[in-house]
């Protein structure tokens, strides 16, 4: 049987929220070890730190934070942070964890019913805390922080410093820091470098900077048009700030050591994340006849590819095997491209579709067998008859409900998994989790044909597997029976 790698639907990027999120403890670890960001998102927006807080992991989520996960980054749509999944799914302990690091409650009035006074306490940290950050002078937050409840002390500190860097206060910040405060105190995710650097605050930057700060968080402390800072900030942020300069000047000199030093911290794909400027620089370098750099410029773009271009990759993967399946694919592939070119279809597609259109392509080019050919077949078509059916012109989304029951008892604390089936064969794809454990437990994925189980975290028993065709409605219900 052929199965080849390009199967798994993830990048890099993610490969770290994969490895909490599948309870993989010991890679996680590793991965940290070896330098990966703790604050990168995986395809669905959820940071590392947003996993291990939904399933009590409480050494990962330590490890996170001991190398600057932000405690309080928030997902989009819907808005949620790891305080609040760690409620969810009545992760008590990791309540008490997030709140000695840190994380704030807020002010949201409505929490999920949890044990004891929970709910009460977390209302409570949730205002003192927003006092906090809401402080118009310093006199007013030290003032309060000698007030601060022991059980919101971390938080207190870290909305202080938050809010003493927006206020531009260099000594305020430095006592916060030396009480402990976290250097990269984040509001909603916005750091407190990111605000005095948009304040123009020079002194607070360097104090932030020289506290060892992440380079990314540094990256994207940085205002996106750095005309905006003084010469005095830029100088605070340090070599960081000089990096697109450093790639301009690499680029022109055909520096071949220097460029990939740049791409491999990680340098070059932040500053030039805009496709049209790294078209731009690969022609620069092919006018100038720096060969090295041209061949490294289009090794880093490999597999950026457009939605065009695998869709043609779909339709021309199996011309020489005629088969039903092999026309149904294509005639799926052009109807798509078809849609892609009518401006009155604006295709909306998340990035786990994309990827997931990607694996198939690359799935077909490597000659599978049939059975693995129809798989896909009957995936394209389950997605171009969720378009036909809900009158969109490609990618949408099901709002899956799923209840685990044991015979008509609904069960409560198991964790819900989903697979694409074209997915069944590769032991190394990663299966998607909702945040929010049973029963109900509800998430937003996209069409496909999905296999759906659960797990009780504590025994380590799972449901049968249910395979689920999402192609038609937009809010599907779904029972598993567990043991």
């Amino acid at each position: 049987m052929c199965v080849c790698s390009a199967l798994v639907p993830s990048t890099h990027a993610g490969q770290l929220a994969e490895a909490v999120r599948a309870g993989r403890h010991a890679e996680a670890l590793q991965l940290l070890e070896q330098g990966a960001n703790p604050n990168d998102r995986d395809t669905r927006r959820n940071t590392p730190l947003m996993w291990a807080a939904s399933s009590g992991q409480i050494e990962v989520a330590r490890a996170l934070l001991d190398k600057q996960a932000l405690v309080n980054a928030q997902h989009d749509e819907p808005p949620y942070d790891a305080l609040h999944l760690a409620a969810q799914n009545q992760q008590t302990a990791m309540i008490d964890f997030l709140l000695s690091r840190g994380a704030d409650p807020g002010l949201a009035e409505r929490w999920p019913p949890l044990p004891g006074q929970y709910s009460e306490k977390l209302l409570r940290i949730g205002r003192f805390v927003d006092s906090v950050k809401s402080a118009a002078s310093p006199s007013r937050l030290e003032a309060l922080l000698a007030q601060s409840p022991p059980d919101s002390r971390q938080s207190s500190l870290n909305a202080a410093l938050w809010a003493a860097a927006q206020l531009g206060d260099a000594p305020l910040v430095q006592k916060l820091l030396e009480r402990k405060a976290n250097p990269v105190s984040d509001r909603e995710g916005k750091t407190a470098l990111a605000v005095a650097a948009q304040q123009q605050r020079a002194d607070v930057v360097k104090l932030l900077v020289s506290t060892g700060i992440r380079t990314e968080l540094i990256r994207e402390a940085i205002p996106v048009n750095r005309l905006l800072m003084t010469p005095a900030v830029r100088e605070a942020f340090g070599e960081t700030a000089r990096e697109p300069e450093a790639i301009a000047e690499a680029l022109k000199a055909g520096d071949t050591a220097s460029l990939n030093k740049l791409i491999r911290s990680g340098a070059y794909s932040h500053w030039a994340a805009d496709p049209l400027l790294r078209t731009d620089h690969l022609r620069q370098a092919t006018a100038a006849g720096h060969s090295e750099i041209t061949q490294i410029l289009r090794a880093s773009e490999a597999r950026r590819e457009s939605l065009k271009d695998v869709l043609q990759r779909l339709s021309a993967a199996c011309p020489e095997r005629q088969s039903d399946d092999c026309t149904r694919i294509n005639n799926v592939a052009a109807w798509y491209s078809k849609r892609l070119s009518d401006p009155r279809w604006r295709p909306t597609y998340s990035r786990d579709y994309f990827l997931s259109l990607q694996a198939m392509a690359d799935t077909l080019q490597t000659n599978p067998e049939a059975q693995i050919v129809k798989d896909i077949a009957d995936e394209l078509g389950a997605r171009r008859e969720y378009c036909v059916l809900n009158n969109v012109g490609m990618g949408g989304s099901v709002t899956v409900h799923v209840h685990t029951r044991n015979q008509q008892k609904e069960v409560a604390n198991w964790q819900v998994y989903y697979l694409l089936k074209i997915f069944e064969r590769n032991p190394a794809a990663a299966p998607g989790a909702f945040l929010k454990w049973s029963s109900p437990a509800s998430e937003t994925i996209e069409p496909g044909r999905y296999w759906f189980w659960a797990k009780d975290p504590r025994t380590n028993s799972q449901s049968e597997r249910k395979l689920v065709p999402l192609s038609g409605i937009q809010t599907v219900s779904v029972d598993l029976f567990v043991p």
